[in-house]
């Protein structure tokens, strides 16, 4: 807006990546408010909550099983450990991101250990295999 019109040239291409960069832009404020909408709704007080397995590192803070985010965070975190080929890791991160059930109740309690990771290995395998 202050600068001279000659010093503003913006190519086809320019345009293109700057609209697709907004796009992601108001997607994932879309998805950070849906998170902290979840994060912010509290659990129904009818159904206990199990006992939270125990964190990763000793500095981790307890996690809520159902904390929807925590829940997501702890998935992704124990698939990137488990260093599986790219696209098994590709599939499970898909899945840990759309909160499919089965791998967050998998890695939340096989996932916080070491000696949990070959069983959880074979099980997501087996699991995106199929």
């Amino acid at each position: 807006l202050l600068l001279p019109k000659e010093l503003i040239s913006v190519t086809r291409r320019e345009a293109v990546a700057l609209f697709n960069t907004l796009a992601k832009f108001s997607e994932a404020i879309k998805y950070a408010r849906e998170m902290s909408t979840a994060a912010a709704t509290p659990a129904a007080a009818s159904s206990p909550s199990p006992s939270p397995s125990p964190p990763i590192a000793a500095d981790a803070a307890p996690l809520s099983p159902n904390d929807a985010a925590a829940r997501v965070d702890r998935a992704v975190g124990a698939i990137r450990r488990l260093a599986l080929p790219a696209p098994v890791e590709r599939t499970l991160l898909g899945a840990a991101v759309a909160r499919e059930p089965g791998l967050l109740a998998l890695t939340w309690h096989y996932g916080h250990d070491t000696s949990g990771h070959d069983v959880l290995r074979d099980v997501l395998v087996s699991h995106v295999d199929t």
